[in-house]
C-alpha cells in the first residue's frame, strides 16, 4: 500500500505534476474564527440580552413568547414581511396608475390572509376552550377598509 502524503497526482499533457489538495471548507472556517474562551461567549449572551431588553422598550415593539414551530415559522415570516409592508404603504401615494393598482391589491390579499388568520385562530381557541378576542385594530381596519374603498372607488370613477 502507498502512503498518502495530502498531495493529489494529476496529469496534464502527458506529465505527471504533484498540485496541493484543496483545504476542505470546514478546515478554512476553524482558520478564520478563532476558538472563543467561556468568558467571550458569555459575554456576548449577555449583551444579545440586553439588545432584547433594550428594543422590548420600545415603543412599537411586542414581546412575544413562541411556543410551536408554526408560530416560529410565522414570526419570522411576519419580521421581514413588516418593514417591507410598512414602505410600500408609506409610498401608496406616490404610486399611479397600475403600479398603484397592483400595491393595493397586494394591500387587500394581505387584508384577507390577516382576517383569515384571525378567523382560524378563533376557530381553534373555541376547540381547544381558550378565549379568543378579535384584535381592535382589525376590527377598525375592516371599517376603514369599507370607508377608503369607498372613496377610493369614486376617485377613479370621476377620473374615467
Amino acid at each position: 500500500m502507498e502512503e498518502t502524503t495530502g498531495l493529489a497526482e494529476t496529469k496534464s499533457n502527458n506529465k505527471e505534476s504533484i498540485t496541493p489538495r484543496p483545504q476542505k471548507k470546514r478546515d478554512q472556517d476553524q482558520q478564520k474564527k478563532p476558538r472563543l474562551s467561556r468568558e467571550q461567549i458569555e459575554a456576548r449572551k449577555q449583551e444579545y440580552l440586553e439588545r432584547k431588553v433594550t428594543m422590548a422598550r420600545e415603543r412599537d415593539t411586542r414581546v412575544a413568547r413562541i411556543e410551536s414551530p408554526l408560530g416560529n415559522i410565522a414570526f419570522n415570516i411576519l419580521r421581514q414581511f413588516d418593514p417591507v409592508y410598512k414602505r410600500i404603504n408609506g409610498n401608496l401615494g406616490a404610486f399611479a396608475g397600475p403600479m398603484r393598482k397592483k400595491y393595493l391589491d397586494y394591500y387587500d390579499q394581505t387584508e384577507s390572509i390577516i382576517a383569515q388568520l384571525s378567523d382560524l385562530t378563533e376557530t381553534l381557541c373555541k376547540d381547544v376552550g381558550y378565549s379568543y378576542i378579535v384584535p381592535q385594530e382589525l376590527k377598525e381596519l375592516k371599517k376603514w377598509k369599507t370607508k377608503d374603498r369607498q372613496k377610493y372607488q369614486s376617485e377613479e370613477a370621476e377620473k374615467e
